[in-house]
């Protein structure tokens, strides 16, 4: 199962679980959220969270900021999204979906309109670290090779997000990346028999 608006099917592919209401990040968020904290002890020095979307629901735009290191990874868990950066083309997020969104890059991301879904995000460690919430996505902007991304029964013409702690991750704890921006997506694929 990969789409499905069926919340007990999604549930059921969910493995992490859907979380408790992201009430105190809802104001960044179209539609509803759901969180849970994935490592619960302190000394963690990387925020592991599983987000969960309703059918519909994306961030805002977002920025996560660093003078080094920084960023986040997303893992894709359950059901069907969408991520896009700035200025490019959305991309189409399923169970087994690697992305790393590096520190300065404005993108968002979130559930198709037919479907939950859910996603393990990684406060990558860094120097200075913060999150700049902005705008809305502009459902007029996006688009997948062209196409309009759909957010509801159409498709549109042409979806922390999250904030973690920063102040708990240790900078010297951080990993490093080369310093061009780029956006990484990897499909899981099964080994052939």
């Amino acid at each position: 199962m990969t789409a499905t608006t069926d919340e007990t099917a999604f549930a059921a592919e969910n493995v992490f679980g859907k979380g408790d209401p992201n009430t105190a990040f809802a104001q960044y968020f179209i539609g509803n959220s759901f969180l849970k904290n994935l490592v619960e002890d302190e000394q963690c020095a990387v925020g592991v969270h599983n987000v969960t979307f309703e059918p519909g629901c994306r961030n805002n735009w977002h920025v996560h900021h660093a003078t080094t290191g920084g960023g986040q990874v997303l893992i894709c868990t359950a059901g069907s999204g969408w991520y896009q950066e700035d200025g490019k083309d959305a991309v189409s997020l399923e169970p087994g979906t690697v992305i790393f969104t590096r520190a300065g890059v404005k993108h968002w991301h979130g559930a198709r309109a037919d479907s939950w879904f859910s996603h393990i995000a990684l406060a990558v460690p860094g120097e200075n670290t913060s999150n700049e919430w902005l705008e809305p996505v502009d459902d007029g902007d996006q688009t997948v090779g062209g196409e309009g991304v759909a957010f509801d029964d159409e498709a549109i013409g042409a979806d922390e997000g999250l904030s973690f702690d920063d102040e708990a991750v240790d900078a010297d704890a951080g990993l490093s990346f080369d310093s061009e921006p780029r956006l990484v997506a990897a499909s899981r694929r099964r080994p052939s028999s």
